[in-house]
C-alpha cells in the first residue's frame, strides 16, 4: 500500500481586523513586547491565573505557548 504525502498549503494565519483592533495568533517576534507587558501586568494577572512557572517570561516558555497555535 502506498501512502501519498502532500506538502501542506501554507496560508497566512487568520487575523481579525476592526476599528482600532488587529487580532492574530502570536509569533516568536512578539516575545519581547509580550514579556514586557506580562511583567508589567504581573500583579494584576497573578490572582486570576495559575501559579507562574519560574521560566514563564523566557523565550522557551513563549515558544511552547506559540506552538499551541
Amino acid at each position: 500500500m502506498v501512502i501519498f504525502r502532500f506538502a501542506p498549503i501554507h496560508e497566512p494565519p487568520p487575523a481579525i481586523r476592526g476599528d482600532g483592533v488587529y487580532l492574530r495568533v502570536p509569533q516568536m517576534s512578539d516575545h519581547a513586547a509580550w514579556a514586557t507587558l506580562r511583567e508589567e501586568s504581573r500583579a494584576f494577572l497573578e490572582p486570576w491565573e495559575p501559579i507562574w512557572p519560574s521560566d514563564d517570561l523566557t523565550k522557551a516558555a513563549f515558544r511552547r505557548r506559540v506552538r499551541r497555535y
